[in-house]
C-alpha cells in the first residue's frame, strides 16, 4: 500500500467510526457497491428472512431498512472463510 492509499483507508475508517454510523449496517452481492442499511430494524429484517424465506437483501427491503449505497470503482468481492 503506498502512501496515499493509505491515508485515503484512513480517512474512510475514520468516517466509519464517527457516531451515527454505528447504527449502519452493510452488505455486497459481490458488485461494485456495498448497500448500507439501519441496524435498529435487524430484528423485523430477520422476522422476515424466518417467516418468509427470503435472502438477506430481499428482507432489508421489505422492512424498509435500505438506506443507500456506496458505489467503488470495481467490484467488491463477496467472499465466505
Amino acid at each position: 500500500m503506498n502512501e496515499d492509499q493509505g491515508k485515503w483507508l484512513a480517512g474512510v475508517q475514520r468516517a466509519l467510526n464517527k457516531p451515527g454510523a454505528g447504527g449502519l449496517g452493510f452488505y455486497t452481492v459481490g458488485d461494485a457497491d456495498i448497500v448500507v442499511y439501519d441496524r435498529a430494524k435487524q430484528q423485523k429484517i430477520d422476522e422476515i428472512m424466518d417467516s418468509s424465506n427470503r435472502d438477506f437483501c430481499q428482507a432489508v427491503e421489505a422492512a424498509d431498512a435500505h438506506i443507500g449505497k456506496l458505489d467503488f470503482p470495481q467490484n467488491v468481492h463477496s467472499t465466505a472463510a
